[in-house]
């Protein structure tokens, strides 16, 4: 049995949003050194916050049509421009996007890259060499940085 004690709890909504429905967080992923954490937002938003109060550093609102099924901060791509994470998401959208959190939270973010997996997406893994892409067909999906 997991058996533990709440040791942080914070929104990750955006001030705009109504407090009576937020959106569910359908997935998490926490870097290796453990200091950040990537959320899935059911309203089709991307969060990175610090472990440290939950604070938010990087948000995009947009990041997919329908609801962000699954994140993950690639290990194959582990940093980026000033040393800050990528992160790869996945939606309901059927979409997979690769995303550069330096961008400021302030601008509208676009991808580095997104692909259409044709399917829903259900999980996201990586490995030193690899993604991996679970969605709702029988195969998973391996993608390896060019």
């Amino acid at each position: 049995a997991l058996r533990g004690r709440v040791l942080s709890q914070g929104s990750f909504m955006v001030a705009s949003q109504a407090m009576a429905n937020p959106p569910w967080a359908h997935g998490v992923d926490v870097t290796s050194d453990g200091r950040t954490i990537a959320v899935a937002l059911g309203s089709g938003a991307v969060a990175v916050v610090s472990w440290n109060g939950l604070r938010r550093k990087w948000y995009s609102e947009t990041a997919h049509m329908a609801a962000t099924s699954a994140v993950c901060f690639p290990l194959c791509f582990p940093v980026a421009t000033g040393g800050h994470k990528m992160v790869i998401s996945g939606g309901l959208d059927r979409a997979v996007c690769l995303w550069d959190t330096s961008t400021d939270s302030n601008e509208d973010k676009t991808p580095l890259q997104r692909i259409d997996q044709g399917l829903q997406i259900n999980a996201l893994d990586s490995n030193d060499s690899s993604v991996l892409i679970a969605d709702q067909g029988s195969s998973i999906t391996v993608l390896a940085p060019s």
